[in-house]
C-alpha cells in the first residue's frame, strides 16, 4: 500500500520556520513528502535556495494554486505555474490553496487540468473527463483530527479512517500543514492559539512520528510524484 504525504505550505512560518520541523524527522524515518508552496511567499531568494536543496535531496514541491477558477483579476494559473518553475525544477502536480479563493468545484478542477501537469488533487472527483491524473482527496490531519479532537483521540480516530481507505484502494493521501509543527493546531481562536503554542499543546510533531512509526513497516510513503509513477506503472503492466 501507498501512502502519499503532502504537506500545504500556506502562510511565511510554515516556510520559515516549519518545512525544516517536517524535514528534520522525515529525514530520520527516510521518507520523503510533497510541499505545496503559494507563490506569494517566495519573495525571497533565501527561500527559493532552501527549496532547491530539499528537492536535490528527495523531497518534491508543487504548486499551492491561488487563482484556483482563472480569474482574470489575478495572475493566471499559468503564470504562477511559470513563476515557480523558474525558481525550482520538477514542479510536476497541482493542489488548490483554500485560504483566498478556495476550491471550487469543478471550475477549480478545470483550471488545474488546464495546466497540464502530470497530477492534481482537490476534493472529491470531478464530473467530466480530465486529461490529469487525479489523486485521492486527502486525509486532513491536523486541521480535522487533532484541533477537532485533540492529539489522542484525533489520532485513534485518523488510524481507524486511515485503515479503512487503505482497505479501499492502493493509494491513500495525508495532509499535514507545516505550520503546525512550530504553533498549536488548538482551536479556532488565536487567543487560545497562542496559549497553547506556549504550552506546546497539540502541535504536530509528536503525533506526526507516531503515525510514520506505526505504519512505515507495513505501508510505503512516498511524495506525490512517486506514488503517481508507482500507479501509473502498475496500471500499464
Amino acid at each position: 500500500m501507498i501512502i502519499g504525504l503532502r504537506h500545504d505550505v500556506d502562510t511565511i512560518w510554515d516556510l520559515k520556520w516549519g518545512i525544516s520541523k517536517v524535514i528534520e524527522l522525515e529525514r530520520e524515518y527516510k521518507v520523503r513528502s510533497t510541499f505545496f508552496v503559494r507563490i506569494d511567499l517566495l519573495g525571497s531568494e533565501k527561500y527559493c535556495n532552501y527549496l532547491k536543496q530539499i528537492v536535490n535531496e528527495g523531497w518534491e514541491i508543487g504548486l499551492h494554486l491561488i487563482n484556483t477558477i482563472n480569474d482574470p483579476k489575478r495572475p493566471s494559473p499559468e503564470n504562477e505555474l511559470n513563476f515557480l518553475r523558474k525558481r525550482v525544477t520538477g514542479i510536476n502536480g497541482v493542489t488548490p490553496c483554500g485560504s483566498t479563493i478556495g476550491f471550487v468545484g469543478d471550475v477549480s478542477w478545470v483550471t488545474m487540468d488546464s495546466l497540464g501537469l502530470k497530477y492534481m488533487a482537490g476534493y472529491g472527483s470531478p464530473n467530466y473527463q480530465v486529461k490529469t491524473f487525479v489523486m485521492p482527496t486527502s486525509l486532513n490531519f491536523d486541521l480535522y483530527y487533532v484541533r477537532n479532537f485533540g492529539a489522542k483521540e484525533g489520532y485513534e480516530r485518523f488510524k481507524k479512517d486511515l485503515k479503512k481507505e487503505i482497505n479501499k484502494s492502493e493509494l491513500v493521501t495525508v495532509l499535514v500543514h507545516p505550520l503546525y509543527f512550530v504553533f498549536s493546531v488548538g482551536t479556532h481562536g488565536h487567543f487560545m492559539k497562542y496559549i497553547m503554542t506556549i504550552l506546546r499543546k497539540r502541535l504536530m510533531n509528536e503525533v506526526y512520528e507516531d503515525f510514520i512509526f506505526d505504519f512505515k513497516p507495513r505501508t510505503k510513503f512516498m511524495t506525490y510524484i512517486d506514488a503517481y509513477n508507482t500507479i501509473t506503472s502498475n496500471k500499464s503492466t
